[in-house]
């Protein structure tokens, strides 16, 4: 047994198989007999051992328990296997299971394609993102200056992080800033707006003839009033949302209720009197708040705005110094999706309406109306939105007042004016 677990080369050592002359064919073997595969016609010369020779040598570290490995199936091509390495004479007989062929390894799992290789060469593992890749926050001014706007999803419809929040909720929100404008209007009436002097009456004031008390003005302010309460509130709900847009009726209603609350007691001054005017405008205002914070379209594309400069006998008191006032709807040529990258981008289209010489206190001739078209800067795509993005909030609040005030001298304008003595 010792012989044969060496191999063909045991075998001619003890004499067990004779080997021909080199140049004479090999005999048949028997018709019963298995064909053995065909082996050199005389060993290899002894040579170093190899490394592979050494650690057949070693003994199995398998389980002893496991069963030996199947012998090879001698109906097998020999070519299609490769031949047997020869037998060292000079190596010590080890085990059997040393001596048989090796079996063909199982074909390997098809690997999945490699990541795409880097510019530098290396190819880089490719993980899954757990949250979408941010906007680069541009590092100077001029990079802010040429970044472009965000895009919504939807111009027309709430974006899809918009809170939807119910009218307690609202209030319960912002009660600081609902009371403060209820105080603001109650002291501005007895002080300015002389609640109190007379008993209740009903006045139509008109609209904006020529020959109404401030031609229209005070229509304008009360709508321009309204919109800004309802503004404030939206404004601070977000705030209380984490900046998130909210969809809310509290600060359209609250509006409401205050400017009503404001033409009941305008019923009890000598100078106006209950007008239903005033009641409409006050609704056009608060309708135009609700729909800028509920139709993203309207929020990036409009403003209504308020410039003032103090005239004559008033230091400053934009609520009632009709003479430094121009009310201004504000168009803007960012909201378009075509031109946002342009610049375009900077330029705002407005039309407005102001008064001058109605105040009865002025000495002059002739009182006017006037209807001006005008081309303007946007301050906030030039100045405030870049810097903001650079060095923090002060420009961004900055930015959110310009949506609502109007800085004099940044635009200019071509007018239609209507004149008319002042005795009319």
């Amino acid at each position: 047994m010792k012989c044969r677990a060496l191999g063909l080369a045991g075998l001619v050592a003890c004499g067990l198989v004779t080997l021909p002359a080199i140049g004479q064919p090999l005999p048949d073997p028997p018709p019963d007999a298995p064909a053995e595969p065909s082996q050199p016609s005389e060993p290899a010369a002894p040579s170093e051992p190899h490394a592979d020779d050494a650690a057949s040598d070693q003994p199995p570290t398998g389980d002893p328990s496991e069963p030996p490995a199947p012998e090879p199936d001698a109906s097998r091509d020999p070519a299609q296997s490769p031949p047997p390495e020869p037998a060292d004479p000079s190596a010590p007989a080890g085990p059997a299971e040393s001596a048989s062929p090796a079996q063909p390894a199982a074909a390997p799992a098809p690997r999945p394609p490699p990541p795409p290789a880097s510019p530098s060469g290396r190819r880089e593992p490719t993980q899954p993102s757990a949250e979408p890749a941010r906007q680069r926050q541009p590092q100077s001014f001029a990079d802010a200056l040429v970044a472009s706007n965000e895009r919504l999803p939807s111009l027309w419809r709430p974006p899809p992080n918009a809170v939807h929040v119910g009218l307690v909720d609202s209030a319960l929100a912002v009660p600081l800033e609902s009371l403060g404008l209820l105080a603001l209007v109650t002291y501005t009436g007895f002080s300015d707006w002389k609640w109190g002097t007379a008993s209740f009456r009903f006045n139509s004031e008109g609209w904006f003839g020529m020959d109404t008390g401030s031609g229209g003005m005070d229509k304008v302010g009360h709508a321009y009033g309204a919109y800004m309460a309802s503004e404030l509130l939206y404004w601070r709900l977000r705030a209380s949302q984490d900046d998130r847009p909210v969809v809310s009726f509290y600060p359209a209603m609250f509006g409401m209720l205050l400017y009503l609350y404001i033409e009941l007691f305008d019923g009890y001054s000598v100078d106006h009197g209950f007008a239903y005017e005033d009641v409409i405008t006050d609704t056009l205002g608060v309708l135009l708040s609700t729909a800028r914070n509920t139709i993203p379209a309207i929020r990036r594309g409009f403003d209504f705005r308020l410039e003032y400069f103090p005239s004559k006998g008033f230091d400053f008191h934009p609520v009632i110094d009709y003479e430094g006032q121009k009310f201004m709807g504000v168009f803007k040529l960012a909201a378009f999706p075509a031109l946002e990258r342009s610049p375009a981008r900077f330029v705002e289209l407005m039309v407005g309406y102001y008064t001058r010489g109605f105040d009865k206190d002025l000495d002059v001739d002739f009182k006017s109306a006037h209807l001006f078209f005008g081309v303007g800067f946007s301050l906030e795509q030039l100045f405030f939105k870049p810097l903001d993005q650079v060095y923090g909030w002060p420009f961004g609040f900055m930015g959110l007042a310009a949506n609502y005030f109007q800085l004099p001298g940044t635009y200019m304008s071509a007018e239609s004016v209507r004149t008319a003595p002042t005795g009319q």
